[in-house]
C-alpha cells in the first residue's frame, strides 16, 4: 500500500467560516472535543522560529483559554521559551480527528505572571513537579538512571 492510498471520509464534515467570536467558536469545539476524544482533547502543537529563520514544532497542552488568549507553559529555560523570547509569533494548531476538525491559531506569545506560573505548577501532581525539577527541559539526560534516581 502506498501512502497516498490512506484515506478517511468525511460524510459528516461540514464547512464552517468562523463567527465574529472567533473564541466562542472554540470554546463550543472544545466542548465536543472533551466528549469525543479519547485522548488529550487539549493537545495541541505549538510553532516558533529559530533566530536561523528555521521553524520548529513541538507538542504541548493547552492549560486555559482566558481573554482572548491560549494559555501554555514551559520552563523558562527550554528551546521554545528562548526561541519566543527571540520572536514571539507562535502559531498553535488542534487536529480532533473523532470530529474532522483542526483549529489554526496566529498570534504573539507573552510570558504570564511569576505568581500564575507557580499556581499552575503547585497544582501538577506530585510526581510531575519531580521530573521538572529533575530534567532540563528539551535537554539530554546522562541516562535514565539518573533520572530515577
Amino acid at each position: 500500500m502506498k501512502i497516498y492510498d490512506t484515506r478517511d471520509e468525511y460524510h459528516n464534515a461540514s464547512l464552517v467560516t468562523p463567527e465574529d467570536e472567533p473564541i466562542a467558536l472554540f470554546e463550543s469545539w472544545y466542548a465536543e472535543a472533551l466528549k469525543s476524544e479519547s485522548h488529550s482533547p487539549n493537545a495541541m502543537s505549538v510553532s516558533t522560529i529559530d533566530q536561523g529563520g528555521q521553524p520548529w514544532c513541538r507538542m504541548v497542552l493547552l492549560k486555559a483559554v482566558e481573554n482572548g488568549c491560549f494559555v501554555f507553559f514551559t520552563n523558562t529555560e527550554s528551546i521554545k521559551s528562548n526561541q519566543i523570547k527571540t520572536n514571539s509569533k507562535v502559531c498553535l494548531h488542534f487536529y480532533w480527528k473523532s470530529l474532522h476538525r483542526q483549529v489554526q491559531i496566529h498570534g504573539v506569545a507573552h510570558a504570564i505572571g511569576r505568581a500564575a506560573a507557580v499556581e499552575y505548577f503547585l497544582s501538577r501532581p506530585l510526581e510531575s513537579q519531580i521530573s521538572s525539577w529533575v530534567s532540563d527541559q528539551s535537554k539530554p539526560i546522562a541516562s535514565r538512571q539518573s533520572l530515577l534516581d
